[in-house]
């Protein structure tokens, strides 16, 4: 059996992406990156998307979100994050590469994932978003 590509007609995926990602972040260029890294992520783990479990705008949302929050954090924090759940560190792990006591780890990760949090539940912030033109090189 064939699989369908989710992402065979990206043109108008690409506009809600980038409208949803500049509601939630304001115009410009960080929009423009949280687009284009959902779709680098899209086309990644693209075997992963399972129609049956849902549309292919959503799932693209959905990564969409969580790159935004990704987006909002600090270099620090950034680090953080991937220290502890990209290569599945321990605080003590993380307080030893990064020269810094366990309680300290786990203080910064905490503060850290709170306001991850706090930018995946705020509501997006009204504005009038003009979606740029999409050309798709071939």
């Amino acid at each position: 059996m064939m699989r369908r590509d989710p992402l065979a007609n990206p043109e108008p995926l690409i506009r809600r992406v980038y409208a949803y990602a500049a509601c939630r972040i304001g115009d410009g260029p960080d929009p423009e990156d949280v687009t284009s890294n959902t779709f680098e992520r899209a086309v990644r783990y693209g075997d992963s998307f399972d129609l049956r479990r849902g549309d292919v705008a959503a799932w693209l949302i959905g990564i969409a979100r969580r790159e935004i929050g990704f987006h909002a954090l600090d270099d620090a924090d950034r680090e953080l994050i991937a220290l502890r759940y990209s290569a599945d560190l321990t605080a003590p792990q993380i307080g030893e590469v990064l020269g810094r006591k366990t309680d300290a780890v786990e203080a910064a990760l905490h503060r850290t994932l709170r306001k991850l949090r706090g930018e995946l539940e705020a509501p997006p912030a009204p504005s009038a978003i003009a979606l740029p033109e999409v050309t798709l090189v071939q």
